[in-house]
């Protein structure tokens, strides 16, 4: 899957010179900070949130809502202008420079700016998507100055603890397709088939259409619920391929699969 763009967002300058200034303002800060660690564990779990709605959002906007949510930090700190409305012009020049269309550019700077927006929670758009992420992204249960976060400003405003269990009484069920998954009650193994020549741990071992149905059928056998068909290697120094490529690796495996178990 192809991220063009994205990869010209975090070499923009004004985006580099923005996350600079960010990292410049927070060198300092004991709370949770808005690195690109941060960035990229929202991005990952927007992207987890929108497979499990069925929403086809595109990974490229996701990833770029992700990495530009919080762009206008700087000036927060700077004279205090909500970093989710002064990102939004900077957001939209680095979106404008970078190739994205306006419907594509009016959809990510709308989640932009109402990622702190309490009424996004339960809507699966991108907008909730990017807003569920950036809260569940922070480990408060685990975090050291979690109580001095509490204390200097309050449960109800940064509780994200509070935040996450709220979530997760509203996520009690999975839906992939036609098929729901009982996460309350169950837990649930996926297994892996990658129809890749040069994947790190099996590549060329399933790329025969019968040694591929039979670990299936292992999989299954030995407990797997979801099977997870990949057509392209992220090992490290993998060869890039299109994307009809990897499709042609994929969907006759899938159609084999979805016929015969």
């Amino acid at each position: 899957m192809r991220m063009e763009r994205v990869n010209q967002i975090l070499q923009h300058t004004l985006y580099q010179s923005c996350r600079r200034q960010i990292d410049e303002k927070e060198k300092d800060r004991i709370f949770c900070g808005h690195d690109m660690g941060h960035l990229l564990d929202v991005a990952r779990l927007a992207w987890i949130f929108n497979l499990e709605a069925n929403q086809e959002i595109s990974k490229e906007r996701i990833y770029a809502a992700a990495l530009l949510h919080d762009i206008g930090r700087h000036i927060q700190y700077e004279n205090g202008t909500p970093h989710q409305i002064a990102g939004l012009p900077i957001a939209e020049q680095i979106l404008t420079d970078c190739g994205f269309y306006p419907e594509e550019m009016k959809e990510i700077l709308y989640a932009i700016e109402n990622h702190r927006n309490k009424e996004m929670l339960k809507r699966d758009d991108l907008a909730g998507i990017l807003y569920r992420a950036d809260k569940m992204s922070r480990c408060c249960f685990g975090c050291r100055a979690e109580k001095r976060v509490q204390l200097e400003h309050g449960k109800e405003k940064y509780g994200d603890t509070v935040l996450r269990q709220n979530i997760r009484k509203e996520e009690k069920q999975m839906k992939i397709g036609n098929k729901e998954f009982d996460l309350k009650n169950h837990a649930y193994v996926m297994g892996i088939l990658n129809v890749t020549p040069d994947s790190f741990s099996d590549g060329g071992k399933w790329n025969d259409k019968g040694r591929a149905m039979r670990h299936t059928q292992e999989m299954i056998e030995q407990g797997a619920t979801i099977i997870d068909i990949g057509g392209e290697s992220t090992r490290p120094g993998y060869t890039l391929i299109s994307d009809e490529e990897e499709i042609s690796r994929v969907v006759p495996m899938i159609e084999i699969v979805k016929k015969k178990l």
